[in-house]
């Protein structure tokens, strides 16, 4: 997936609009939908810039509606934002469960930016407690990582979506690479669905 921005793409856009680039997905930006018209779907930007982005037949899209920690099962695959809690372990802000066509999505472990120290790890079950807090060890590629679950984390299920979901004011995520002119065009969309915020 292409992750380097071109100049052309940089041009126009202030740095408080940019989401920073992390390798394999994209760029992200967090907004609402403003309109969709066919393929070109503008987005007003938390900065309160409006971005628009051209879709394709390679953009992946995805919806995102509210969940519970207690729907986590042992063969359930999540990712989750998480901050330091003690020693190696963390405590998870945001959880995102998969569906399981999609399991494998955001594997290993990344700096994400939605607050200070935050981490983004994706990754299977190799561990469930049913304490309070529950805590998990997600196991990916080259390592594994404890989290706690406490109850208040905000929690939403990924599924497969479609354009017709991108409506006006909903929550989008959306994965960002430049094409050979420049422009934006959308890798990956996480649409709301029933008040959801995507959790990426």
């Amino acid at each position: 997936m292409r992750t380097i921005l071109s100049a052309v793409f940089l041009l126009g856009l202030t740095a408080a609009a940019l989401a920073d680039a992390t390798e394999n997905v994209g760029t992200r930006y967090r907004g609402t939908v403003e309109k969709r018209d066919g393929d070109l779907l503008t987005l007003r930007l938390h900065s309160g810039e409006s971005l628009t982005l051209r879709m394709n037949d390679t953009t992946r899209l995805l919806t995102a509606t509210p969940a519970n920690i207690r729907d986590i099962k042992p063969e359930s695959y999540l990712s989750a934002i998480s901050t330091p809690e003690c020693g190696s372990a963390r405590r998870a802000e945001t959880v995102t469960i998969y569906a399981p066509d999609l399991r494998g999505w955001f594997a290993g472990s990344r700096p994400w930016d939605t607050v200070a120290s935050a981490v983004l790890t994706g990754g299977w079950i190799a561990d469930l407690s049913d304490a309070d807090p529950r805590r998990v060890v997600l196991s990916y590629e080259g390592g594994t990582t404890t989290l706690a679950l406490p109850p208040d984390a905000t929690a939403t299920q990924i599924t497969r979506g479609e354009k017709a979901l991108l409506t006006g004011g909903a929550a989008v995520t959306a994965f960002v690479a430049p094409d050979e002119a420049g422009k934006p065009v959308a890798e990956i969309i996480a649409v709301g669905r029933r008040g959801a915020t995507p959790n990426l």
